[in-house]
């Protein structure tokens, strides 16, 4: 069984929640109002922020509504709007960089993330979603480095301790790991599959196989035809056959 390769699955639903709640926000500390959802955070303006005009943070609204109506290649035209408008626009470099995640364009989206640190560096976002590439490009001290910049800047989410776990445990860093998922299980929402899934390949990791198996089977439970279920039926049956 090779766990490792596990670490580098991309959660489209996740970051499309995301994405669509992040427009609202222009400041580094946005997103822990987004994933934390038990506390409200007020955002923090940078001068570039300050910066956007007013028709490509409009382009940016658009962009919004259309992907709320399930209309993806619309949103992200209005996304290339808002560029057109100002290319140094960091949270629609951010959008963009999700979205190119989404469709596995990871290359595309390492590139707009890194455009967007480079215009806006104390956008805390920018290295979340930056760590989550590297990591589904196997590329786990880089995405290490990446998060801890990201915890510095105070961007404290489910999200950046789920990308900590993946970079710790593909790193075989299993005490980490166990530390960062937990910490992604005590800030986010109760039925994140991902989460769930996670933990139980660090589990498996960790030499305790019997202790995956209700987290794997929780999944299931929570998330019974979902992108995860899958990889969830298939590492239960081999931690099964081996009982």
């Amino acid at each position: 069984m090779t766990i490792e390769r596990e670490f580098h699955f991309t959660y489209f639903r996740a970051w499309a929640e995301l994405l669509v709640s992040v427009v609202l926000f222009t400041g580094s500390a946005c997103s822990q109002d987004i994933v934390a959802g038990n506390r409200s955070v007020q955002p923090t303006i940078s001068i570039q922020q300050l910066m956007v005009p007013a028709k490509a943070e409009k382009e940016l609204e658009k962009a919004k509504a259309a992907f709320q109506k399930g209309e993806y290649a619309i949103s992200k035209a209005y996304v290339e709007k808002a560029l057109e408008r100002y290319p140094g626009y960091a949270v629609a470099l951010v959008l963009r960089g999700i979205m190119n995640k989404c469709e596995h364009k990871l290359d595309l989206a390492r590139m707009d993330l890194e455009r967007a640190i480079n215009s806006d560096p104390g956008l805390g976002l920018s290295y979340v979603v930056l760590a989550g590439v590297h990591n589904d490009q196997a590329n786990f001290q880089e995405a290490d480095k990446t998060i801890k910049h990201a915890l510095s800047l105070g961007e404290v989410s489910w999200r950046t301790y789920y990308e900590a776990a993946r970079a710790a445990a593909g790193n075989h860093d299993v005490g980490s790991a166990l530390f960062h998922i937990r910490k992604a299980q005590e800030l986010g929402p109760s039925k994140i599959p991902e989460i769930h899934l996670m933990k139980a390949y660090i589990l498996v990791l960790a030499g305790k196989p019997k202790q995956a198996i209700p987290v794997l089977k929780h999944v299931l439970s929570i998330d019974p035809s979902g992108p995860c279920s899958e990889k969830a039926r298939s590492l239960l049956a081999e931690l099964q056959v081996q009982k």
